[in-house]
């Protein structure tokens, strides 16, 4: 990227702030390459400045070059008081090392996204202290901080985070672990099972991961009770082999407690009968972690048309289950038996008890 492109986008922006346009939607400043000159990065300031001057709501800056730290543009003072701002991506930039106390004031951001962002601890809280409306938080290859604190964030749905080693998390919210290029192990789960003890708060679990060598054993000598959880989504990743799905679930059910699973399968295309052992071998361990008189699994079938098929027992979900085809997401949803349940069963012909749909 020239100079005279920098001219170029400085003579564009100037001529848009100066028609009589009350406010601006969305701006993207993308950049492939490194600024050479100081004068490129005063044009962008600039560039940013007006912007914000008419009210932009949507705001992308992507510095490609910036994953390397020495390379990220330093966004001015003025991005970070924006009011107008509902979303910010920043990708391969860096904030001034200077107090952010008094400055960040994003009164109206719903969606932050950091990737690449040279941050340390005061950073990231004042980041998000200054989002009070704050909806969704991305914070990907972001180094330099050891606590993420999200508190007080009534409005907050989604926390995603890219695997961050040493990372401390305060939050009341969904976690999501994301590994897919990467396996986890027993020692993996043991901190993460450590980490929910400590940090109280998390009520949904999202886990989109491989596994590599786990020893169900050596983690059934710790003496820990699963932690209870609302719900897990189980998103399985790399290669598939029903011996590791069954060590993996078994690994995330020693974990959690959770009253809802739902399975999704990250390999649209597996043969009908280990899927079927899948779904049962997964029914099964939910029900053992209760005590079985005691609970009923719901199980709502969910294709990709968004269309949803609730079934009450485990014979008539492997029966429903598509003979080819891609497979669909399996939410089992654990149900406490009453009084008014058992008078709905039905006894069958060969004395079991079969849940009417």
């Amino acid at each position: 990227m020239t100079i005279a492109f920098f001219k170029y986008l400085d003579y564009t922006t100037s001529r848009f702030c100066n028609q009589n346009v009350t406010s601006a939607h969305t701006f993207k400043l993308v950049n492939e390459l490194k600024f050479k000159v100081p004068q490129e990065v005063n044009i962008a300031h600039r560039c940013l400045q007006n912007i914000l001057l008419k009210g932009v709501r949507v705001l992308v800056i992507d510095i490609t070059n910036g994953i390397y730290a020495s390379s990220r543009y330093r966004v001015p003072n003025q991005l970070l008081s924006a009011t107008s701002l509902t979303s910010l991506e920043l990708r391969g930039c860096a904030l001034s090392t200077s107090s952010l106390v008094d400055v960040v004031k994003f009164k109206s951001l719903k969606q932050l996204y950091l990737d690449y962002v040279t941050l340390n601890d005061g950073m990231i809280k004042c980041l998000i202290t200054g989002c009070p409306l704050l909806e969704e938080l991305t914070v990907h290859n972001c180094y330099g901080f050891k606590k993420l604190h999200v508190y007080g964030l009534k409005n907050l749905q989604k926390v995603d985070l890219r695997y961050h080693p040493g990372l401390e998390i305060l939050s009341k919210t969904r976690m999501e672990c994301r590994r897919p290029s990467a396996f986890i192990d027993t020692l993996w789960f043991q901190k993460l099972r450590q980490f929910l003890d400590r940090y109280i708060g998390f009520k949904e679990l999202d886990m989109e991961i491989g596994a590599d060598l786990i020893d169900i054993e050596e983690l059934k000598i710790n003496d820990w009770s699963p932690f209870e959880l609302e719900r897990i989504r189980s998103d399985p990743t790399g290669d598939f082999k029903l011996s590791v799905f069954v060590t993996l679930m078994d690994a995330i059910l020693w974990c959690c407690l959770p009253q809802s699973l739902c399975l999704e399968p990250y390999f649209r295309i597996i043969e009908l009968k280990q899927w079927c052992q899948i779904v049962k071998f997964t029914y099964e361990k939910l029900l053992q972690q209760e005590d079985q008189g005691q609970i009923n699994i719901r199980i709502v079938l969910s294709s990709s048309s968004k269309a949803k098929r609730r079934l009450s027992n485990l014979n008539s979900l492997l029966t429903a289950l598509p003979l080819d085809g891609p497979r669909q997401s399996i939410t089992f949803i654990k149900e406490e038996v009453n009084n008014e349940t058992v008078s709905q069963e039905a006894i069958s012909e060969n004395g079991s008890l079969q849940i009417g749909e």
